[in-house]
């Protein structure tokens, strides 16, 4: 007869890391099977006469073939015998069967006691899945916390990147554009320098001729200057004096320390007035006067608290066409 199973170890479908229940132990009543009561003696003993009757059917049926072999008859004279052993036999399994009811007790006493050890230990074992199970879960959250991080952080440098490259590539660009346009630069400048050069060169000779001319006339000028007639004059500080025809002076202040003086000269055809301010000795002051509007230079020599000592130059008689005494 094959050992009943201790109990029922289905569990419910559910997540592994869910702390749900498993199903609950079955009554011992329902584990194990309740061996059927042994059969009564007179049921045995009926048993017995039958089994005999069907041997003594069987022992005439056979009986002609038993005639011829001698050997075999013999050995059935043994029969009553075997009755003897199979009732030895019968009592002992009454005796065994008898006893099995105790068995059970104790058997049931013992499968108890490890259906409840078993029990502890599921109970145990399940604790510590449902430990394992909410550490494993915290972990996982604290595992897909980290990886949104990192695939956070990730798509940050991606986007980085890609911003860098694009900045990049427009610099490069620009770069190459800033270079055609400073190598259309330089060009634009080197053709320009040549044209300047050539240019500073035509400038340099037409400079030349003029410093010659400015020189030839300067040294002309010098001896015009030289040779122009000149009248001297001693002006009051305070007073007009007419120190050419047409032309007088006025000396307002004078300043023997620093060698200055100022005032004005009056133009009287044309009315207007030239205002000396702040003059020193010995600065040649020139206006333009008379019908041919020439060059006239006045010159104070010297100065003191009372006026001003000086001379005046007119033009040439070449200049002017007019003889002067």
């Amino acid at each position: 007869m094959p050992m009943p199973s201790i109990i029922d170890e289905k569990r419910e479908q559910a997540d592994p890391l869910s702390a749900t229940p498993w199903t609950t132990r079955r009554p011992l009543e329902q584990l194990y099977e309740v061996p059927r009561r042994p059969r009564s003696r007179a049921a045995i003993w009926l048993s017995l006469a039958a089994l005999a009757a069907a041997g003594a059917y069987g022992f005439y049926s056979v009986y002609p073939r038993l005639n011829r072999q001698g050997d075999a008859l013999s050995k059935l004279t043994s029969l009553p015998g075997l009755f003897d052993v199979l009732s030895g036999r019968v009592a002992s399994i009454e005796q065994k069967v008898a006893g099995i009811p105790a068995g059970m007790e104790s058997l049931r006493e013992r499968m108890g006691g490890v259906d409840q050890r078993v029990l502890n230990g599921l109970n145990l074992a399940k604790q510590n899945i449902q430990t394992v199970g909410v550490a494993l879960r915290r972990d996982l959250l604290a595992t897909n916390a980290r990886q949104a991080t990192t695939d956070a952080r990730v798509t940050h440098l991606e986007s980085t990147q890609r911003a860098e490259a694009a900045r990049t590539t427009a610099l490069e660009q620009q770069l190459a554009q800033q270079n055609d346009q400073l190598k259309r630069q330089v060009a634009d400048l080197s053709s320009r320098l040549a044209s300047a050069s050539q240019d500073a060169r035509v400038g340099e000779q037409h400079l030349q001729r003029q410093i010659e001319q400015t020189g030839r006339r300067a040294a002309a000028e010098a001896t015009s200057f030289q040779n122009r007639p000149r009248t001297r004059f001693e002006a009051i500080r305070g007073r007009s004096l007419e120190v050419a025809p047409g032309i007088l002076l006025h000396i307002a202040k004078t300043d023997i320390g620093h060698r200055r003086f100022a005032g004005w000269l009056q133009l009287v055809e044309s009315g207007k007035f030239l205002w000396l301010r702040d003059e020193s000795v010995l600065q040649t002051i020139a206006f333009y006067a008379g019908e041919k509007t020439l060059r006239h230079d006045l010159v104070v020599t010297d100065l003191n608290k009372d006026g001003v000592t000086g001379y005046v130059i007119f033009p040439s008689q070449a200049e002017s066409g007019v003889s002067r005494p």
